[in-house]
């Protein structure tokens, strides 16, 4: 049951680190570094993340879940702003 929650973690902070570079990215090109684009970004992410996990609610035992639904909120508010900007 440790290696599992070792995986679980490690998964979900290598995607963390992955999405926050891209957010700086995203931050710098598209917004200029602006509180409000840094502000925009973070509360997209944070909705489309809440949005994801209640659907992967019934799949929450799975080892990799949390990192899943990090990274397909990620690509849902990248591909949001790259369509949009």
């Amino acid at each position: 049951m440790q290696e599992k929650n070792r995986r679980r973690l490690t998964a979900l902070l290598i995607v963390l680190s992955i999405v926050l570079g891209v957010g700086a990215v995203f931050s710098t090109y598209i917004y200029d570094n602006s509180l409000t684009g840094i502000g925009k970004l973070i509360g997209e992410l944070f909705g489309a993340g809440l949005l994801v996990l209640i659907f992967a609610i019934p799949a929450r035992r799975a080892t990799y879940t949390p990192a899943i639904a990090l990274a397909i909120a990620a690509l849902a508010v990248g591909a949001g702003n790259t369509l949009t900007n």
